[in-house]
């Protein structure tokens, strides 16, 4: 694992990361597997790192992996909750549509 960028969000009390991870003949780390291994490197908990994307191009054994790392439990649930709850109501929306 490789940091590529290590940006300090004040204004959403958290840090972003972006990360490269190399797995060459392996798949595709899980999302769990890149939370333990960035909790490893930072020393924060699991509990308070929300995993954004990983993007990996066939053949090239190498994923990028955008983390965001917060602070403290409030501004996780402060924040992934919000996206959440977004997320959550679009596909309701598009359930709503499709039945019509």
């Amino acid at each position: 694992m490789k940091i590529l960028r290590d940006f300090d969000n004040k204004l959403c009390n958290r840090n972003e990361y972006t990360i490269e991870i190399n797995h060459m003949n392996n798949k595709t780390p899980t999302e769990g597997e890149v939370k333990k291994k960035i909790a490893e490197m930072t020393n924060f908990p699991e509990n308070l790192i929300s995993i954004q994307g990983t993007f990996t191009k066939y053949g090239f054994g190498r994923s990028v992996v955008h983390a965001y790392i917060y602070n403290d439990e409030i501004s996780f649930k402060k924040f992934e909750m919000i996206n959440k709850k977004q997320k959550h109501d679009k596909e309701e929306k598009g359930k709503e549509q499709k039945a019509k």
